[in-house]
């Protein structure tokens, strides 16, 4: 994810692939965004991440799934995906009240199971 809240590009306006992992270099949680273009419930997505975000820091890397095959077959029609690690914790719609919570705990050092 760009600075400006935009997804990085592959040199071909696709979201670069980026492969998820519970948590980022620095320790710090991440979670992964599978999109596409043109989604109106990704757009929603992206922006409900955005705003939890704000609350709780964590990394986000947006990924295209029209970036690769493999995706476009394993997400074709269940994006938005939301990843914690190999975890999938939504598909199509965030409950944000229920993430927030789920992320607050596992900063803090708790379970993530909800």
């Amino acid at each position: 994810m760009s600075a400006a809240g935009r997804p990085d590009r592959d040199g071909r306006g696709r979201a670069a692939a980026t492969s998820p992992s519970a948590r980022a270099p620095r320790g710090q949680l991440a979670l992964t965004l599978y999109t596409r273009a043109g989604c109106h419930l990704c757009e929603v997505a992206l922006a409900t991440l955005q705003r939890v975000q704000r609350q709780v820091r964590f990394e986000l890397a947006v990924t295209d799934i029209e970036s690769s095959d493999a995706l476009h077959r394993a997400y074709f029609e269940r994006v938005p995906v939301v990843q914690l690690g190999p975890e999938v914790l939504y598909e199509y719609v965030i409950d944000e009240p229920e993430l927030l919570a789920r992320l607050s705990a596992l900063r803090d050092g708790g379970s993530a199971i909800l």
